[in-house]
C-alpha cells in the first residue's frame, strides 16, 4: 500500500508554484519594458547584448544547481526550485532595474 505524501512536500510544491509565478510575472514585465525601448529606438547596446547573453548563463547555472540538488537527494520540488533560482533572480533584478 502506498503511503500518502508528506505534508512538507505539499508546502514545497506550493513554494515552487509561487516561484514559477514570480518568474513569469518578472519576465513579462522585463519583456514589456525592453519592447518599449526597442519600439522607441532607445535600447542601449549593453541592454541589447544582455538580452541575448543572460539567458544561456542563467539556464546553465540552473542546470548546475538542479544537478547538485538531485545528487544530494532533494525532493522534486526542491530540484525545480534550484533549477529556476538563477532565472528567477535575473528576471527579478531586470524588472526592478528597468522599472
Amino acid at each position: 500500500m502506498a503511503r500518502p505524501p508528506k505534508t512538507p512536500i505539499l508546502f514545497e510544491l506550493v513554494d515552487s508554484m509561487f516561484q514559477q509565478q514570480k518568474l513569469a510575472m518578472d519576465a513579462t514585465e522585463t519583456i514589456w519594458h525592453r519592447s518599449m525601448q526597442l519600439a522607441a529606438g532607445q535600447m542601449s547596446l549593453d541592454e541589447g547584448a544582455a538580452m541575448w547573453w543572460e539567458k544561456p548563463t542563467a539556464i546553465l547555472a540552473g542546470f548546475e544547481k538542479a544537478t547538485l540538488a538531485t545528487l544530494s537527494g532533494q525532493s522534486a520540488p526542491k530540484i525545480m526550485q534550484a533549477a529556476l533560482e538563477p532565472m528567477t533572480k535575473k528576471a527579478s533584478k531586470n524588472a526592478k532595474r528597468l522599472r
